[in-house]
């Protein structure tokens, strides 16, 4: 809008885009524009994905019907054959059409959510409501790629993390309003991602945590004493032994002395006449 207008009604504001996929901006007619982008982090979600599932042979790619969504997403297919594994493409179905294609998806296949997602009908549905409906076909995993859609149903993996995200635009923001700039600025994927899991999930799919990557967080986890408690327990049984030991000890100790009353008593006795 702005580039199409020449940046009015605001010539002169400084104006900070943001972008996670592969639209840019065009900044001919804006004198005052930068860029924040984030690295693309599908390819290093791909390799997290391969070694917590390792049977995974497939990737369907489920997303809406909207042309923003074809623009966005259209790279994708080639970015799992990347990470040589097979894409299929559930593209611009409603959403009984998305739940009849999930339920015979074949096995060894993870979906990979991608959205906003807009269905063929024109309904909008935000990527928790899709994610909830896809996980409750209860066929394969599904996965997003947004850690606020945790919780959802799906087993997690590397994720962005838009809490990360937000504060470091808003700090990026403060600056330009300080230091106006131009620059375009691409943020890493180690500074706006997490790796987190939902143990529910990790059960459902029978994925064992010494799977997971060292630096990841699992969520709504159920109590467990022994795993929660571990380094308790052991002190506790530590000590418990202890006292034991030395219980059995002190048992012996007394046993051995009486012993040795006994057969000095018994000895005196043979010597008094």
């Amino acid at each position: 809008f702005l580039a199409a207008a020449s940046g009015k009604p605001w010539p002169d504001a400084q104006i900070l885009y943001f972008e996670s996929g592969n639209i840019r901006v065009d900044t001919h007619t804006l004198p005052r524009v930068g860029g924040f982008l984030l690295d693309d982090h599908f390819p290093a979600a791909m390799n997290v994905l391969k070694a917590v599932l390792p049977e995974t042979r497939r990737v369907a790619l489920l997303y809406g019907a909207s042309a923003s969504e074809a623009t966005r997403f259209d790279t994708f297919a080639d970015k799992v054959k990347a990470a040589s594994l097979e894409p299929i493409e559930l593209v611009g179905l409603t959403t009984e059409q998305a739940a009849a294609a999930v339920s015979s998806l074949p096995s060894q296949t993870v979906i990979v959510l991608l959205g906003p997602w807009v269905a063929a009908n024109g309904r909008v549905l935000s990527p928790t409501q899709v994610c909830e409906l896809v996980a409750a076909v209860d066929r394969v995993p599904v996965i997003t790629p947004d850690m606020t859609h945790l919780g959802c149903g799906a087993p997690g993996g590397l994720m962005r993390d838009w809490s990360i995200v937000g504060r470091r635009l808003g700090e990026e923001a403060l600056a330009r309003l300080k230091y106006p700039s131009n620059d375009v600025v691409t943020i890493p994927i180690p500074e706006y991602t997490t790796i987190a899991f939902d143990d529910r999930q990790l059960l459902r799919w029978n994925i064992p945590e010494r799977r997971l990557p060292q630096a990841a967080m699992v969520r709504f986890r159920e109590p467990n004493f022994w795993r929660d408690r571990r380094g308790l327990v052991i002190m506790v049984a530590a000590v418990t032994l202890l006292q034991s030991l030395l219980i059995v000890g002190l048992v012996f100790e007394r046993r051995r002395r009486r012993q040795a009353d006994g057969a000095l008593r018994r000895a005196r006795q043979r010597l008094v006449p």
